[in-house]
């Protein structure tokens, strides 16, 4: 009988909703023109990362969101702490920061 922690999607949306205002403030201290942060709560996935190494690089968690209430685009992913099976908020890297302008999309700079 396994005794791996399960959690299901929606508490790990619930867990990242919690730390919506630090996930927001990590985004806006990417780029000073970054004034909101709109999160695509739908959008959340999770996986494992690999690494070339056969135990690989562990689960990751990527949730997508806007900026500046603007059509926007930008990735931010979490590891997965092993043991809770919850995103660990401090490993959060956010990036393609993109706008569509002109009729294509273009890095947000």
């Amino acid at each position: 009988m396994s005794t791996e922690k399960t959690v299901t999607k929606e508490e790990q949306i619930a867990f990242l909703k919690k730390n919506e205002a630090e996930m927001t403030e990590y985004v806006k201290a990417q780029n000073s023109k970054v004034t909101s942060v709109q999160w695509d709560w739908e959008s959340v996935q999770t996986g494992v990362g690999g690494n070339g190494t056969p135990q690989g690089a562990g689960e990751y968690m990527s949730i997508k969101g806007g900026f500046n209430n603007k059509k926007t685009d930008f990735l931010a992913q979490f590891s997965i702490d092993s043991g809770t099976k919850k995103p660990y908020i401090k490993s959060m890297v956010a990036s393609n920061f993109i706008i569509f302008e002109n009729g294509r999309w273009e890095i947000y700079e």
